[in-house]
């Protein structure tokens, strides 16, 4: 089986101007309450990706858990191994026969999202590039699928993202805190995994 990255097309176009990020439907289907979310990949084994899956793994359920959208459950390298014999698997890869089926009923869950880490620039201007696929596991059928580059090199991009840190600190700690976002790859990688997850299908 092979669920490689489609081309992704403007089914859905989220408010801040997401191209590359697709849904059949606004909304996700009633049956669909939890998601295995499987452990982050990564597109190379270079070195700036490695320390960046190293830095923003921690941030996916934390992002995952803001946004509401479903229940979910982390799947570990090591279930990973027992199940299929490898740690990480990535949405454009060969996967093994009846791969959803097993992490569905291992699990039970209704759907798996894979996540892959493309691109990290920790230095200003700071960039995070990330694929992600929501798949449901009975089908394997595509729920939601997003390949961007959040890049702060680019004005508007920046912009959102002091934004968005400026109305974070605000409610968090009374004082806006939001210039330190464009300097802190953890901070602005939140960010970038907020603003995609924001565009999930809703309830």
């Amino acid at each position: 089986m092979m669920l490689g990255m489609m081309s992704l097309g403007c089914a859905t176009r989220s408010g801040d101007g997401r191209d590359n990020v697709y849904a059949p439907k606004p909304v996700l289907p009633g049956s669909v309450v939890r998601v295995a979310v499987l452990p982050l990949a990564i597109k190379s084994n270079t070195e700036s990706l490695v320390a960046g899956r190293e830095a923003l793994a921690g941030l996916l359920p934390q992002e995952l858990q803001r946004v509401e959208r479903f229940e979910f459950t982390l799947v570990t390298p090591e279930q990973l191994v027992q199940w299929t014999g490898k740690e990480v698997w990535a949405s454009d890869e060969p996967l093994p026969r009846d791969f959803l089926k097993r992490i569905s009923e291992e699990l039970d869950c209704e759907a798996v999202l894979f996540g892959r880490l493309t691109q990290f620039r920790p230095y200003p201007p700071l960039a995070v590039g990330w694929e992600f696929k929501l798949i449901r596991a009975s089908s394997a059928g595509v729920l939601w699928a997003a390949d961007e580059l959040v890049d702060a090199g680019e004005k508007s991009e920046a912009d959102r993202a002091l934004q968005y840190e400026k109305q974070r600190t605000k409610r968090l700690f009374g004082v806006d805190k939001g210039d330190l976002i464009l300097v802190s790859p953890a901070r602005f990688g939140q960010y970038s995994l907020n603003t995609l997850f924001s565009t999930l299908p809703g309830r």
